[in-house]
């Protein structure tokens, strides 16, 4: 993922665009709207996991937004009935039918208006992609209400040839019916083929031209032409009229058009796996974890992840190997200055801090809430950069983890360590060969000094974070460092007025 941009969202009017670095900070007064903002994660992350007819699951087990309606923009309420997301990023390929090619960069937008219980309710989604844009409506019944290509209305030819349905997709993604699933691909590819026939040689048969038509694949204006001038595929004729196009002729225009229609519901497919993918290999740690337990029950069960609370901290230290645990303590040691020990009896475990100063071991619910607060934050952190954790469909995406308020009770010291910890992190998977992104929302000025720092003296590049400042008035501002380490276009003493 690449940037979003949220309209019409609790607080937030417009976000603008907001770029997903390595590391990316959301800072702001309380209510400013740095939550709504940072919850678009979890959000999608629930609605992706769950199997609903609705785009967004506003209520869910990560976060809770309430309805449609209390998710609104407080003050466009009245005037507005849509909230839209605007996400860019760049398809990578599940396997090697994929119709799109790696790296295609593409923007969707998914506006929801009304309630997803509301039979009067529907969602737009938009996919831009190689400077063709295809914007679909659907109601709740995921009935394909209208679909447009570049400006034009193909509403009757899509109710032919698709049906949308809704799995662990987040958009709904389409499925070839009436005759095209009857007949093969050929019925699918006859507007297509049609108006291919318009500019090959009169005595080119029939199949020849399906042939063209299924080797035809969505690319710019210009790879198109290149494709249709092949003469090995269209045959001398054609090939030295096509030549003589240019990349705005309305003929290719129209091509293009129907390699969108015919392929839809592979690019569609496409395009919601890449996007949903995202979401699954995204972490979130909510701003209040579990307390510290002085015993915890181990259940027979495989723990493959942390919850966002952290409730499962000691099942899944417990999981560790030995020598796991004792990687993990060489990085705690070093970056936080303690260490842990789990020990388990009767079908129970503690989890123990360790001091490297006084060596002394106390169990972590007689020590300050602060550790109980930030040791799931280290080790989702240190998890992700040693390993990407689970992927959909075999797609390379980038792990997200997402954390709110990660200096929760931690003393000034402490929080700087926490911000310098997750440079490290970034620098660690970078090595690794994983694409790690965390994004926090904070009130910390030793996190975000301490990232600064870090730019200062290399772990992190400059363009490798990017903090922005959350307003009611002003909207969302981007703030970068400098090859010093300093914030451009930081406002004066904006944390003391926090």
């Amino acid at each position: 993922m690449e940037s979003l941009q949220v309209k019409n969202l609790k607080s937030i009017a417009d976000s603008g665009t907001i770029y997903i670095k390595p590391i990316t900070a959301f800072v702001g007064r309380n209510s400013s709207g740095k939550s709504s903002l940072i919850r678009c994660f979890p959000l999608f992350k629930q609605s992706a996991e769950s199997k609903t007819l609705g785009t967004v699951l506003w209520s869910g087990k990560y976060v809770d937004y309430g309805s449609f309606d209390e998710s609104l923009n407080n003050i466009n309420r009245l005037d507005q009935k849509e909230i839209s997301f605007r996400f860019s990023f760049a398809c990578a390929t599940a396997n090697q039918r994929a119709f799109l090619p790696q790296g295609t960069k593409v923007d969707l937008t998914i506006s929801v208006h009304g309630d997803e219980y509301s039979k009067s309710s529907y969602t737009n989604i938009e996919y831009s992609v190689f400077g063709s844009t295809i914007s679909m409506r659907v109601n709740s019944d995921l009935k394909i209400l209208s679909l447009y290509i570049n400006e034009l209305e193909f509403t009757r030819a899509a109710a032919e040839l698709y049906r949308a349905y809704k799995t662990y997709s987040i958009a709904p993604v389409l499925i070839a019916t009436g005759s095209r699933s009857l007949a093969g691909y050929d019925s699918g590819y006859s507007s297509l083929a049609k108006e291919i026939k318009q500019h090959v040689h009169h005595k080119t048969s029939d199949d020849r031209v399906r042939m063209i038509a299924r080797s035809l694949r969505l690319s710019d204006n210009a790879g198109i032409l290149r494709t249709l001038s092949n003469k090995s595929l269209v045959g001398d004729f054609a090939a030295a009229r096509i030549s003589n196009w240019s990349t705005e002729a309305p003929a290719l225009k129209k091509i293009k058009d129907q390699i969108i229609l015919t392929n839809l519901d592979k690019i569609v497919d496409q395009i919601t796996e890449n996007f949903a993918a995202f979401f699954f290999a995204s972490r979130y740690i909510t701003p209040l974890r579990a307390a510290a337990d002085r015993y915890y029950r181990i259940k027979n069960i495989s723990i493959e992840e942390l919850d966002p609370t952290g409730s499962n901290l000691a099942m899944f230290l417990h999981a560790k190997k030995e020598s796991e645990i004792e990687e993990i303590n060489t990085w705690l040691r070093a970056e936080m200055g303690f260490a842990i020990k789990i020990i388990g009896s009767h079908g129970h475990a503690s989890i123990f801090i360790i001091d490297n100063s006084s060596k002394n071991m106390a169990n972590i619910a007689d020590t300050g809430f602060g550790i109980s607060q930030v040791l799931p934050v280290l080790i989702q952190i240190w998890q992700l950069s040693k390993h990407p954790g689970r992927r959909l469909f075999s797609i390379n995406a980038p792990t997200t983890i997402v954390i709110e308020q990660p200096e929760l009770h931690l003393h000034p010291k402490m929080q700087s360590r926490v911000g310098d910890v997750f440079c490290k992190a970034v620098k660690l998977a970078r090595a690794n060969g994983i694409d790690l992104r965390i994004v926090i929302e904070t009130h910390s000025k030793d996190i975000i000094e301490a990232i600064g720092k870090c730019v200062e003296n290399g772990t992190i590049t400059k363009s490798d974070a990017a903090i922005y400042l959350v307003d009611k008035e002003h909207g969302v501002e981007l703030s970068e460092f400098d090859e010093g380490g300093f914030l451009t276009h930081w406002p004066y003493g904006f944390f003391d007025g926090e």
